[in-house]
């Protein structure tokens, strides 16, 4: 394992550019773990992006992949994406930072296998337009939200959404839930309005 740590700003800024980060340790950087914009494309794999100061990965006009490893104990975000950003994460954990544990703002996001839990505000938070597919994991003990949608669209399918503060999904009048045979139990209230029943049963 690499271990990259106390650079005083971004261990990896990307601009416009593409890069490859591979059984390594991130930790411990004043600024953001990692930052990619301005059309930027990584791969993050098996790896550790923990203790930085603005938080794990920030994405702004970019486009990137989390497969395995872990995005953790972050004190902001733990992945923050804006400006028509898009984020595909594998088999990832994302647990246990002070703020969202993902954070769309007019981005995308597909999630698959993954674990988001323990983190101090929502486990996902969509505004302005955002788009999420869920499948097959696991939004737990978050402080506020598990899922939490702002004129925003997601389709959440076989995950397990369970001990959450606030909602367990939440979403405003002008978001869209759909989805099936998921597990929504043991939060604060397990839906919002807005969002149908049919979530929780099977196809």
């Amino acid at each position: 394992m690499i271990y990259i740590p106390h650079c005083p700003h971004k261990v990896l800024l990307l601009k416009n550019s593409p890069a490859s980060v591979t059984t390594s340790k991130i930790s411990g950087n004043q600024g953001w773990g990692i930052a990619a914009q301005d059309r930027s494309a990584m791969m993050v794999t098996d790896s550790i992006i923990s203790n930085n100061g603005l938080g794990g990965i920030s994405l702004i006009s970019a486009v990137a992949a989390l497969i395995g490893g872990e995005v953790s104990a972050n004190p902001a975000d733990g992945l923050a994406l804006s400006q028509r950003s898009a984020l595909m994460v594998i088999g990832a954990k994302v647990s246990g930072n002070q703020g969202n544990g993902i954070k769309l703002d007019s981005s995308a996001a597909s999630v698959r296998g993954a674990t988001i839990s323990g983190n101090g505000g929502h486990g996902l938070i969509l505004t302005t337009q955002s788009v999420l597919s869920l499948y097959q994991s696991t939004i737990s003990n978050n402080n506020q939200n598990g899922v939490h949608l702002e004129s925003s669209l997601a389709s959440i399918r076989i995950s397990q959404i369970v001990n959450n503060v606030g909602y367990g999904i939440f979403a405003d009048a002008n978001s869209t839930v759909a989805g099936y045979g998921n597990t929504v139990s043991g939060n604060g209230t397990d839906l919002s309005g807005n969002v149908p029943q049919s979530v929780t049963e099977k196809k």
